[in-house]
């Protein structure tokens, strides 16, 4: 068919599914989104791709998401410079970002391009300030995971502080996460061991529980791995074995597949570091099984790497 024709062929397809198929249009936004892209409606497409990323994040489908972000992604670059295309490229910046961490890992090259794309938008943006936090975060974890740790101290000071000038509390929670777990890689379990408890304090169940998809991971469980290596450290291990145990309670009872693999891996380690290989193993082959089930290189190298050391 002539371009044309196909394009007025996708445009009614589209019209009918959203006019009278809203099951297909819920349960699979992506079919409906690649119409529209086909179709040349370009604004409705970009709305139907981010869903379906959501979904499928929402999903732990981690890499399906990511596609789908990047379609969005690639049609944002075709509409004119404006306030609310900038927004769009943030929102989707942010989305991809998390889907990426959760597969490929905190440290490659493409999040952090993703995250300073994201940072140079919130400057444009101005008044962008409550997005600007899940940006920092992208930054910090980058900085973090690759080992420099003077540059993600400093980024995770900043989260904090900007959260704690906003009066937020499930932000300063954050906030508090990530300065005790730059304290705890620096060497400095004392000091980091007060901030994780700060950030189990306030933490809201009822509140806080999506914020695993904006943060890579549940922020209670991130705490109390946290606290349970550093407590560890300090030399209280029935208590940092009790720590650790809760957090993967928490884990397992959320339906988020990349708070479960980060669990495990920091449970695996822990329990190397007290001396018990077995148990290590046990978790470490659960980690495996689980990124070969997500398609999540980044948590199979870490499971790999454990399971090496237990045996």
């Amino acid at each position: 068919l002539l371009r044309g024709k196909r394009k007025e062929l996708h445009a009614r397809i589209a019209a009918v599914l959203e006019a009278q198929f809203p099951d297909i249009v819920e349960t699979q936004p992506e079919l409906l989104a690649r119409h529209l892209t086909e179709a040349g409606l370009v604004g409705p497409a970009i709305g139907y791709w981010r869903q379906a990323g959501t979904r499928a994040r929402r999903r732990s489908a981690d890499v399906e998401a990511a596609r789908h972000f990047r379609r969005a992604l690639a049609l944002v670059e075709s509409l004119p410079s404006t306030g609310e295309r900038d927004e769009r490229e943030l929102d989707l910046c942010i989305e991809l970002g998390g889907a990426l961490v959760a597969t490929s890992g905190y440290g490659v090259d493409e999040c952090r391009d993703l995250f300073a794309r994201a940072r140079a938008l919130c400057d444009r943006l101005g008044d962008a300030t409550p997005k600007l936090f899940p940006v920092l975060y992208g930054h910090w974890v980058y900085e973090h995971v690759n080992g420099r740790l003077t540059n993600s101290i400093g980024l995770a000071e900043q989260f904090l502080n900007q959260a704690e000038c906003a009066s937020d509390r499930a932000l300063e929670m954050i906030g508090h996460r990530l300065v005790g777990f730059t304290l705890l890689a620096r060497g400095r379990a004392d000091l980091a061991l007060p901030h994780l408890r700060c950030a189990l304090a306030a933490y809201d169940p009822t509140q806080d529980t999506p914020l695993g998809y904006v943060y890579g991971q549940n922020p209670k469980v991130g705490a109390l791995m946290g606290a349970g290596m550093a407590l560890g450290h300090l030399g209280f291990p029935d208590e940092a074995a009790r720590t650790v145990r809760q957090g993967m309670d928490e884990a397992r009872m959320l339906a988020h597949s990349n708070t479960l693999a980060w669990a495990l891996f920091h449970a695996s380690l822990f329990h190397l570091l007290q001396r018990d290989p077995v148990a290590a193993e046990g978790l470490a082959d659960e980690l495996i099984a689980i990124a070969r089930e997500q398609d999540a290189l980044f948590w199979a190298t870490r499971g790999h790497a454990i399971l090496s050391c237990a045996r």
